[in-house]
């Protein structure tokens, strides 16, 4: 098997660059939608297991005799809610992959330099360690 010689890539212009963003943010824009499919799904869990506790203790302390449910003051507030939990479960699930996705750790410098490819490898003493201890680079 004959190996191909790998061309040096030439510099992008300023439309490739443009081109290229362009591609990333629809990419990213469709992670994000596809995942805040998912946060709809999990409204309700969320509501019950996430949201509403915190509130419900605050009710409590305070000493207010009131159902523990969210007060809905205009026709599309549930929706509205429903919405942007959505949205923000989905942005926050495509930030996670995102990040799981870096590649972070290089060793060496110089022309001997190599890059690690595992996601997130950190170095010790890192402050990513605490974040990912399991990825630490050991090198």
């Amino acid at each position: 098997m004959r190996l191909k010689k790998r061309r040096p890539a030439k510099p992008l212009t300023f439309w490739d660059h443009v081109a290229e963003l362009r591609v990333r943010l629809i990419v990213s824009l469709l992670a994000i939608g596809l995942t805040s499919v998912l946060g709809l799904f999990l409204y309700n869990w969320l509501l019950d297991n996430i949201f509403l506790p915190p509130y419900c203790r605050v009710l409590d302390s305070q000493g207010i005799d009131r159902a523990c449910t969210l007060v809905i003051t205009e026709p599309l507030d549930g929706f509205k809610t429903r919405i942007r939990v959505a949205i923000y479960v989905g942005i926050v699930l495509y930030a996670a992959s995102a990040l799981e996705s870096l590649e972070i750790c290089h060793t060496g410098s110089g022309p001997t330099r190599k890059t690690l490819r595992r996601p997130l490898c950190v170095k010790r003493g890192s402050s990513f360690q605490l974040w990912c201890p399991r990825c630490l680079c050991d090198v």
